[in-house]
């Protein structure tokens, strides 16, 4: 399915219900995962086990910079609040060795998004992301060119008109 020019609306559920589906597919497994939406950003919360504890992180994703099939956010970790080699090391290496096959990596306080890595791993085979900004508690992405594979299994609800 090929559509010109699209604008997407996402709530906080919907981000976390595709995020865990992404994930799940994976079989990548961050206890306690839960994404938000607020007026400053995406705050992610999650805990990742170290050795024989799990650390919990609060990552706030604000500042969206996009360029072709890249996109960048600015990454403030609030928790915990003391950073530390202990702490940031974690962190550092879940982005830049578990999800680098996916596209996500972490560089000098951003997180970046290479989509032509990422796109393969779900059913979007071509996106070209115009904006994104928050808007009231919801994620609004401006695409075009936006070409989707349907899945000629699966069911689709009907919804009266």
């Amino acid at each position: 399915m090929q559509i010109k020019d699209i604008k997407i609306k996402l709530s906080s559920q919907d981000i976390n219900q595709s995020v865990h589906e992404l994930l799940n597919k994976y079989q990548f497994k961050l206890e306690d995962l839960l994404l938000s939406l607020n007026d400053d950003g995406l705050i992610v919360q999650f805990k990742y086990k170290v050795a024989i504890t799990n650390i919990e992180f609060i990552i706030k994703l604000s500042n969206v910079y996009i360029n072709n099939d890249d996109v960048s956010l600015d990454m403030k970790i609030i928790k915990p609040k003391v950073l530390s080699l202990i702490n940031i090391g974690p962190l550092s290496n879940l982005l830049n060795n578990k999800l680098t096959h996916l596209g996500v990596r972490y560089n000098n306080g951003k997180v970046d998004i290479d989509l032509s890595q990422l796109l393969p791993s779900t059913p979007i085979n071509n996106i070209d992301i115009k904006k994104i900004k928050i808007v009231n508690g919801y994620l609004e992405v401006e695409v075009s060119n936006f070409d989707m594979k349907i899945n000629k299994t699966s069911k689709v609800k009907k919804r009266k008109v």
